[in-house]
């Protein structure tokens, strides 16, 4: 079964090439597991399957001008959660990329942008105390401040005026070969939750420079961001563990692609779960986006080094560990990728038990 919607999602990563003979859904025990059951490793065949297409149309700015950027009226991320603009957003981040709208979008889809892809970025942390921010307060990814000469050469078009900014070491000098052109460049302003680069992100609002634009107040809303998905769990072949023991260790190594399609680089995963559901598959994929929301009980296991982990080292939000499955109600065991842009779980699958 797919389902398509205009959402993005947390997520879940998991885990097994043995199937349990016998069995094929959760709910399903008696089939036989294989003869290392406390080892299972991740396959392809266990995976569920992923699309997505993220968009944030840009508005147009003026050249050569200091922006202010506003997310007041932003109450609902692109996942479709609610959260307050003053206290939940820590951080904004300004980009600008060397690439067209396209290919941006493109490109931060499939996570496979580079660093090269980026000609300048700034930080500015909100402290919890506003919903607006000049372009000038903004500082460097290192907290170095940055005087408005620092600035003023990323807002140019192409060829701008060599006696725009007297007071900028050799302004004039660079101004012939300067400016960036709105057709090959793209901008992004990008509110967080948390200070870490790239993680939290609740809002994207594009921005490019047009000569005809007046506008210097970018305001980010509510739909400034859309994410439409397809997902598919129903696909998968289920993954057999026995009930009642969390001593059952999971080990991607070896996976190749992830369920999105692209490169899968086993040292880039963070964290895993497991999470255990009343609802059959049908319905967790109708609200994919909600999974740990959802979840009757969700245990975590941060991951710091190697590509194995053990379940019974996850821990719920009572700091009890996970002690195995049941055959009641629908569980995963995921993973995820904690430094991508896309935070689709790179490997889903669905758990059943089976007897020793």
């Amino acid at each position: 079964m797919k389902h398509a919607l205009c959402l993005t999602c947390s997520a879940v990563l998991a885990a097994t090439s043995f199937a349990c003979s016998g069995s094929e859904s959760p709910d399903d025990v008696g089939g036989t597991c294989d003869a290392t059951p406390e080892m299972v490793v991740a396959d392809p065949v266990n995976n569920y399957s992923f699309q997505s297409t993220l968009t944030f149309p840009p508005v147009t700015v003026k050249p050569d001008s200091e922006l202010t950027f506003d997310w007041s009226a932003v109450t609902t991320d692109f996942l479709g959660h609610s959260f307050d603009p003053m206290t939940d957003i820590d951080s904004v981040h300004l980009m600008l990329w060397t690439l067209t709208q396209d290919e941006l979008e493109t490109r931060l889809n499939a996570d496979t942008l580079l660093q090269r892809d980026l000609a300048i970025i700034a930080k500015y942390e909100t402290e919890k105390a506003t919903t607006t921010a000049r372009m000038f307060d903004f500082v460097s990814p290192d907290n170095i401040e940055l005087e408005p000469c620092a600035f003023w050469p990323f807002l140019q078009l192409p060829m701008p005026d060599p006696a725009a900014h007297p007071e900028c070491d050799r302004w004039a000098e660079n101004a012939a070969t300067g400016g960036f052109d709105p057709a090959l460049n793209s901008y992004t302003v990008m509110i967080a939750s948390g200070t870490e680069l790239g993680a939290g992100t609740r809002m994207i609002q594009g921005f490019k420079l047009d000569a005809a634009s007046e506008n210097t107040h970018v305001a980010l809303a509510s739909d400034s961001t859309h994410l439409e998905y397809s997902v598919d769990m129903d696909a998968l072949q289920p993954t057999a563990v026995p009930a009642g023991t969390g001593e059952i260790t999971i080990d991607w190594t070896d996976m190749l692609v992830t369920a999105l399609g692209t490169e899968f680089l086993p040292n880039n995963i963070s964290e895993a779960l497991v999470a255990h559901y009343d609802e059959p598959i049908a319905e967790l994929e109708d609200g994919f986006l909600e999974l740990e929301l959802i979840a009757e009980e969700v245990w975590r296991g941060e991951i710091t080094e190697g590509t194995t982990a053990t379940l019974s080292s996850f821990t719920n939000d009572a700091g009890e560990p996970f002690a195995g499955i049941n055959g009641s109600g629908t569980w995963i065991v995921a993973l995820f990728c904690g430094r991508c842009r896309n935070p689709a779980p790179w490997y889903l699958t669905t758990l059943t038990t089976c007897s020793q």
